[in-house]
């Protein structure tokens, strides 16, 4: 298989940087729809031409490599954020009507959430506008469908479940109202021509797509979101998002969970009068920082580092995988098998979709081998699942110190600190 040439292409069109997933996931994937398709794997140019010719191939391949994640009210704050927003449009009713755009919109459920949040607000549909893009056909149609699962609700507060859903007996059926409330198109967030002619958005939520992307590909991704919000729009990206891509013309607005940000003439500043974390010291590259206790839950503690792997205890939530297996990969870590460690990993991801625990882990490995552009996509993938997990956050404090970026660095050693504090807690 000629993965170089494959990479490329997946590059060119859509700007996927295959790194994020791992290289034995993306030629699992590519071995899989060869196989979809009939193609022997001695026979790698001939699939290299099938995606070649065929759009949807190449976008079944990606949907390979890259799992859609999301669920209702994901986060939480930037909904908060939305509803103090959309007051100015309740209070001045001779406002045209607000305009939000979710990009990438997987399943559904985040302009789903955006519909539901003015909604609730008091707006009625004709007040407002939610356009949903995604690169997947397949996803906009599960999305159109309305149909959801349990997986899809992960929030504390499920009152809107019993407002805005109808159990049935595959799951969770969308009224109909909502589903009305929301436009679909399908799209590439690297086209210049996307959504061309459209008025611009009060509100883009763009949450989590930048560090699936190489860097020529997410500047032109900046100047799409750019061109689509409004002088004075609010822009949402995600926690794990390389937010300094967005230049000095952004400052960021609201609460630091917020992840919003809104056009400033002055020079853009990250800096934010919060008490910092001591930093631990940065160690060579031969050794492992960590490991991660996958049995016992418990407060976040970061012991001294020998040549091997050590403990660092991190709470085990569902969403953390099958913890016998993430156990059994640190093992193997610790003892210097790093590939069989990384195939465990990447198996339970591809097995049960994204794990924070499994991503950390294929972190720790990759930084390792020195492979630190690698590690730091790990680390991102790590806090995109676990906004709150303090070991990957110091990691990526720790990588953007080395190669120079301070103002990332101090950023994510505030929000480690702060997630430190707050399971010290009573």
């Amino acid at each position: 298989m000629d993965r170089v040439s494959v990479e490329e292409l997946l590059r060119r069109r859509i700007g996927l940087d295959p790194s994020t997933a791992g290289p034995t996931l993306f030629l699992r994937a590519m071995r899989d729809r060869m196989r979809a398709l009939g193609i022997s794997a001695d026979k790698s140019v001939e699939y290299l031409d099938a995606l070649d010719q065929s759009e949807g191939e190449l976008q079944a391949l990606v949907e390979e490599i890259v799992v859609p994640e999301s669920w209702f009210f994901r986060d939480t704050y930037p909904f908060k954020l939305l509803g103090e927003i959309a007051t100015s449009w309740i209070d001045d009713p001779a406002r045209p009507p607000l305009r939000a755009l979710s990009l990438p919109s997987a399943g559904g459920e985040e302009p789903y959430s955006i519909a539901m949040t003015l909604l609730d607000l008091g707006l009625t549909s004709q007040r407002f506008r939610v356009d949903a893009v995604d690169i997947s056909e397949r996803s906009l149609a599960i999305a159109r469908r309305g149909l959801f699962s349990s997986n899809s609700f992960r929030v504390l507060d499920m009152t809107f479940r019993d407002r805005h859903f109808t159990t049935v007996a595959d799951g969770y059926e969308l009224d109909p109202r909502i589903r009305s409330a929301v436009r679909f198109h399908q799209g590439n967030v690297l086209a210049p021509t996307l959504l061309e002619g459209e008025p611009r958005y009060d509100a883009v939520f763009c949450r989590n797509l930048l560090i699936y992307l190489d860097e020529p590909a997410r500047k032109l991704a900046v100047a799409n979101l750019d061109r689509l919000l409004a002088f004075d729009g609010t822009l949402f990206l995600g926690h794990a998002e390389p937010v300094g891509i967005l230049g000095p013309t952004f400052r960021p607005t609201g609460e630091p969970r917020f992840f919003a940000f809104v056009r400033k003439e002055e020079k853009l500043s990250f800096e934010r009068e919060t008490v910092m974390p001591s930093v631990p010291a940065i160690r060579p590259k031969s050794a492992l920082p960590a490991r991660i206790e996958t049995k016992r839950p418990g407060p976040l503690t970061v012991r001294p580092v020998t040549e091997k792997f050590k403990t660092v205890e991190a709470p085990v939530s569902e969403a953390s995988g099958n913890a016998d297996n993430l156990d059994t990969a640190a093992k193997l870590a610790d003892q210097g098998r790093y590939e069989e460690a990384s195939r465990l990993c990447e198996a339970e991801i591809k097995e049960r979709g994204p794990r924070a625990g499994a991503y950390f882990l294929l972190g720790v490995i990759r930084q390792a081998h020195g492979e630190r552009d690698e590690a730091e996509l790990f680390f991102h993938k790590t806090v995109y699942l676990d906004p709150d997990h303090s070991a990957a956050l110091f990691s990526l404090a720790l990588l953007a110190q080395r190669r120079g970026d301070h103002t990332a660095a101090d950023n994510f050693r505030r929000r480690a600190g702060r997630t430190n504090e707050a399971s010290q807690s009573p």
